[in-house]
């Protein structure tokens, strides 16, 4: 991954040199070894909590910035490999943006996810979730979530491990993708199912976006524990119901699912339905 940034990035930079700028030094190609440079620099900064802050206050040199970032690089280095950094061909991004929107990022993307799957084995206890990264540039899949801090960023599903919080799987929302291999279905269901694909037999803890009776009933998973909305039809009526309920009341149901619409039956025992009426304090 680390050899294909330097190739994409390298064939940037040489596409600006002759342009941009007069002096060969200042646009001089980077290596293998400056791109971990960066990447370590990028990661040690947020572990500062230096995102949101300028990068000049960072190498500043009268003791109030971060004193090795100028043992690694000068923070003209740094912004320049910042605008150069390249993840594919740009000379093909128009060809592969009318199949994919997220072409620019796609391979490396999946190279990246290819690893977490390769690189560590679940627990028994998995989590699959959204997560917004805060993101304001030109991007068609950028979203708004006004409950989110950021509110604007690019939303990422993935199935995490609950025990090490380590990311398994995860995919970038990108909206309706135009017709070809990548237009998939963005549904609540199907997106656990592509998420949970590589595993079986786990322990699932989902939000109550993602719950459906298609999902608890799909047989890949062993065991699923899932948040349920009051508005969701798919489950009984009487479960939504607060009107005349005593508190700390639970309301137990198993085996068979009535729906306001429709009879989910199952003869598989371990299918519960709990509703819990909690005691409010204010």
């Amino acid at each position: 991954m680390v050899d294909d940034i330097v190739k994409y990035t390298n064939m940037y930079i040489k596409s600006k040199r002759s342009v941009s700028y007069k002096r060969e030094r200042d646009c001089r190609d980077t290596t293998r070894c400056e791109i971990l440079a960066l990447i370590g620099t990028l990661f040690f900064i947020g572990t500062k909590k230096g995102s949101y802050t300028n990068v000049l206050e960072l190498w500043t040199t009268n003791g109030t910035g971060i004193q090795i970032l100028r043992a690694v690089m000068g923070y003209k280095r740094f912004l320049f490999l910042l605008r150069c950094l390249r993840f594919d061909d740009k000379s093909t991004k128009s060809e592969k943006k009318q199949t994919d929107k997220l072409a620019p990022i796609r391979s490396m993307l999946d190279s990246f996810v290819r690893n977490c799957k390769n690189s560590y084995t679940v627990s028994e206890y998995v989590t699959t979730d959204e997560m917004l990264h805060p993101f304001r540039g030109r991007c068609s899949s950028v979203q708004y979530i006004s409950s989110k801090p950021a509110k604007y960023g690019l939303k990422c599903f993935a199935m995490c491990d609950a025990k090490t919080f380590y990311t398994s799987n995860l995919e970038v929302y990108c909206g309706t993708q135009p017709s070809g291999p990548f237009n998939v279905s963005n549904s609540p269901t199907d997106i656990v199912k592509r998420l949970v694909e590589p595993i079986e037999g786990s322990n699932l803890t989902t939000d109550s976006w993602y719950t459906s009776l298609p999902s608890i009933f799909w047989g890949r998973i062993s065991h699923s524990l899932e948040l349920c909305a009051k508005t969701n039809w798919q489950f009984p009526w009487n479960f939504s119901q607060e009107k005349n309920r005593k508190t700390q009341s639970t309301n137990l149901r198993c085996s068979v699912f009535e729906s306001r619409k429709l009879w989910y039956r199952t003869f598989r025992n371990q299918i519960t339905l709990l509703s819990y009426y909690p005691q409010f304090t204010i």
